[in-house]
């Protein structure tokens, strides 16, 4: 699935549920899980400096190339926020993206994002 199609899935997901998305392609309401927004969401999609759909995209395609450069698909989320935390403004979009294109499988005492299968 390419970030067109998911970008596509999140505003109807969105349409559905009755919220509201932008025009920049990100509802600051969603959180990428299906669910409900969460008190830690950073994400005002509409402020000044905030993620267009481009920069969506390519955040997206970044995180998916990372993620297939390491050894099982997978990397812990503080390697993750050491490699894009320079470059990200939008925490709650990141999240957002992250959440869609990797799955956190925790183990005894580990945790990893891993990419999940469609995007591998």
């Amino acid at each position: 699935m390419d970030s067109q199609t998911l970008l596509q899935r999140i505003r109807e997901r969105d349409a559905a549920a009755g919220t509201t998305t932008t025009t920049r392609g990100v509802s600051p309401e969603a959180d990428g899980d299906g669910g409900s927004p969460t008190d830690d969401d950073d994400s005002d999609g509409d402020a000044p400096g905030g993620a267009t759909r481009g920069d969506a995209e390519k955040i997206l395609d970044d995180i998916c190339r990372f993620l297939r450069d390491r050894p099982g698909g997978a990397a812990p989320t503080g390697l993750i926020v050491d490699a894009f935390g320079h470059v990200v403004r939008d925490k709650g979009l990141f999240r957002r993206l992250l959440k869609q294109a990797a799955r956190l499988e925790k183990g005894a005492g580990t945790a990893q994002w891993v990419l999940r299968d469609h995007f591998a």
